[in-house]
């Protein structure tokens, strides 16, 4: 959900950013927001599927298995002949209904152009706009707009054609447009569709201007590139002050064997309403098997299926199904996902957003719920009874309504399970003579209550402070002063506000300087605070 500011500033700019007298039929951007034809707004929870390399599969048994996870969206790997063999009319009117009996929005693409020109064997995009536009291809997707969207081509531009980027997806979404094609359209950035040099973001307005629809959508896709907070947040902070709609549509744990931090991927999506995708259901091979959502096309998930579907602000807890289909409006969603509780007798709330009637029930004597049902946007309570047991013990409490459930995975610790343990490190991301970012990283497994972080940076040669942010988000208030030797930057935890159990969550501040590089090892953090009941106090150095 969109922070109240973000949203009112998207309304502001919707005046401007729909064409007067232009049609909405099908999806279109309303407010810097994908929007289905019923006016509902649609944030993607989806999974790449690679068609055009698996067609002898039984695709049909495959969409049905990504749809159980509760995806709202297929990302489809089509070809238009250029490197894989041409995916035909006929096979793309089939696989658009499978999607649609599934209730998955489908989102097309071609990946011959990948990585062009540097790639090879790539086709450039103006060959993917002649395969939209042929005969049995406009054949198979007229009609479709309330359920497909044109993904022009994957990533077509490699890291040595960014100059290309602007003009050509320019032309291409022009072509397409004087085809008469109305649907939503979504263009890959540069670079791979990584965007490291900002092709993409830095005239994403210019693009969007470029479609006399103004039914355009941004596609970036986070891998190495984005292996830290800081250029997550500064790429989607960036759409959100245009006020344009950003998906994230293809990502994963790793690539090139890179870390990718998937986490704030995950937590900044869910907070701004950005849609993801990620990459892939199966089929990666030896080099990428990391990245297979499940083992071999079966329903056994790895752990990055696990984490995506299953994890926090992952597919399942998440996803809403378009209006479009049948029931398809029913929206139900709990917050937190999980709940862990200290030995004692413990209680927490649970919010339920929905527009349904629901029920809630649990699967352990040890746990109630009250109260046990309502009607839209409400909440309950979930109470576990003292755990006199040495060991932890885990349960469910299901939310159900709508034909959706939402399970919350409940925890509760022994009593010789340590309730309070918290843990910090500083940790130096850059430095260089003219820019240093020291991140503080916090660790937990009990709920926090109390907060409260000073990270004191020495005022050496040239130092001053240029920022700072964190990976939580306005629960945190924050905020940084100077002395003629030190720099000294706060955090704390808002009152009445909790963070649940968690790994590396992150506070960072940055200095800028002359050209000496800073001495980091002098610099300091303190951290105290109250988790699970008890008092903690840590600190350290950078």
């Amino acid at each position: 959900m969109k922070t109240a500011v973000q949203y009112l500033a998207r309304l502001v700019l919707l005046g401007w950013l729909i064409a007067p007298g232009i049609s909405l039929a099908g999806f279109s951007i309303q407010g810097g927001q994908l929007v289905d034809d019923n006016g509902v707004p649609f944030i993607m929870r989806g999974i790449n599927y690679p068609y055009t390399w698996f067609q002898s599969r039984p695709t049909q048994q495959d969409f049905a298995a990504m749809a159980a996870t509760g995806a709202n969206t297929v990302r489809i790997v089509l070809s238009t002949g250029g490197q894989w063999a041409r995916v035909p009319g006929a096979q793309v009117s089939q696989v658009i209904q499978w999607a649609k009996d599934n209730r998955m929005i489908a989102v097309l693409e071609v990946h011959d152009s990948t990585g062009w020109s540097e790639q090879t064997t790539a086709v450039p995009i103006s060959d993917a706009v002649a395969y939209w536009t042929s005969a049995d291809i406009r054949a198979a997707i007229n009609g479709q707009e309330n359920f497909v969207i044109i993904n022009i081509a994957n990533e077509p531009f490699g890291n040595t054609t960014s100059a290309n980027y602007v003009p050509d997806t320019t032309a291409a979404i022009q072509a397409l447009r004087a085809a008469g094609l109305t649907h939503t359209i979504m263009i890959d950035a540069a670079n791979w569709g990584q965007d490291w040099s900002n092709t993409m973001r830095d005239n994403a307005m210019q693009l969007w201007n470029a479609d006399s629809r103004r039914n355009l959508l941004f596609s970036v896709h986070m891998y190495e590139v984005y292996q830290t907070a800081a250029p997550i947040i500064a790429y989607m902070q960036a759409f959100d002050d245009m006020g344009l709609p950003l998906v994230i549509g293809e990502f994963g744990p790793q690539n090139n064997g890179q870390p990718v931090d998937v986490e704030t991927v995950f937590a900044q999506a869910q907070q701004r309403g950005n849609g993801y995708i990620g990459w892939s259901w199966s089929g990666n091979g030896s080099g990428g098997v990391v990245l297979d959502m499940v083992q071999n096309f079966s329903t056994t998930f790895t752990s990055w299926g696990e984490r995506i579907v299953n994890g926090p602000n992952g597919i399942r807890a998440t996803s809403v199904r378009a209006s479009v289909f049948p029931n398809g409006g029913n929206n139900l969603s709990v917050a937190p996902a999980s709940l862990s509780f200290s030995a004692g007798a413990s209680s927490a709330p649970v919010a339920v957003t929905s527009n349904v009637a629901w029920s809630a029930t649990d699967d352990q004597s040890w746990l109630t719920v009250a109260p046990a049902s309502g009607n839209n946007n409400g909440s309950f309570t979930v109470t576990a009874t003292a755990n006199s047991a040495s060991t932890a013990r885990t349960g469910t409490v299901t939310v159900s309504g709508g034909g959706i459930s939402r399970p919350i995975a409940v925890t509760q610790a022994g009593q010789s399970s340590p309730i309070g343990s918290v843990t910090a490190s500083g940790v130096v991301t850059s430095s260089s003579g003219w820019f240093t970012e020291q991140q503080l990283r916090l660790s937990n497994t009990a709920t926090i209550t109390a907060l409260s972080i000073t990270i004191t940076v020495q005022r050496t040669t040239g130092v001053s402070a240029s920022g700072q942010y964190n990976t939580v988000g306005g629960i945190i208030s924050q905020s940084h002063s100077s002395t003629s030797s030190a720099i000294t930057y706060s955090f704390s935890l808002n009152s009445g506000q909790s963070l649940s159990p968690s790994t590396n969550r992150v506070f960072a501040v940055q200095m800028s300087g002359n050209g000496t590089v800073h001495p980091s090892s002098g610099d300091t953090y303190t951290v105290t605070g109250t988790a699970g009941g008890q008092a903690f106090a840590l600190n350290g150095t950078f």
